[in-house]
């Protein structure tokens, strides 16, 4: 007598559904590309400011990824050889962060005066998003010769990514140079 099999097939689908959550962030292990300047290029930093861009009086100022750096061959400096009336770069880069979460950005700047002038107009700024979170103080403005100090500051992402700053300038008759190097940005 013949055999019947007889088979049965059962399909399961499950699906998961996620209530009042977000996907996570994860913060990759280094947000500033290029923050030391160790390619002796300033790629993929940007420069998104100078002034002056026309040299009206013979002014002499000049930016550039030069040696030496903090403890590193290179570093992003600028300098104003002739005591110009007003000198300015900023560079920048976006960096990925996850929204909502604090982090510190950090670097190592110095200022010279070449005159060592009563009055200290130089300046050197940290900026996210075009909010300044550091900006060097007076005591800061050291030299000749390079004196590298720390400077800092604390800020919270709003989006994926943010536009990190360093800004450097002076707005008097100064003959000054400036440098900037190991720019980082940490979660705190």
């Amino acid at each position: 007598m013949p055999t019947t099999v007889y088979t049965s097939t059962k399909t399961i689908t499950q699906t998961a559904t996620r209530t009042g959550a977000t996907p996570s962030c994860i913060d990759v292990k280094k947000i500033v590309r290029n923050g030391d300047f160790r390619t002796g290029s300033l790629a993929p930093w940007a420069v998104l400011f100078s002034a002056p861009k026309l040299k009206y009086y013979a002014q002499q100022f000049s930016y550039n990824v030069t040696s030496p750096g903090y403890n590193s061959k290179y570093a992003f400096t600028m300098t104003d050889e002739l005591a110009t009336t007003y000198v300015a770069v900023e560079i920048g880069q976006n960096v990925s962060v996850c929204p909502g979460r604090r982090y510190k950005l950090s670097a190592q700047v110095f200022i010279t005066d070449g005159f060592n002038t009563p009055m200290k107009e130089q300046y050197a700024e940290l900026a996210v998003d075009d909010v300044i979170v550091a900006s060097a103080p007076e005591s800061y403005i050291e030299g000749p010769p390079i004196v590298w100090k720390p400077l800092d500051g604390l800020f919270t992402a709003k989006a994926n990514t943010a536009v990190i700053k360093v800004n450097l300038a002076a707005t008097n008759f100064l003959a000054a140079q400036w440098g900037v190097d190991n720019v980082v940005v940490a979660p705190v």
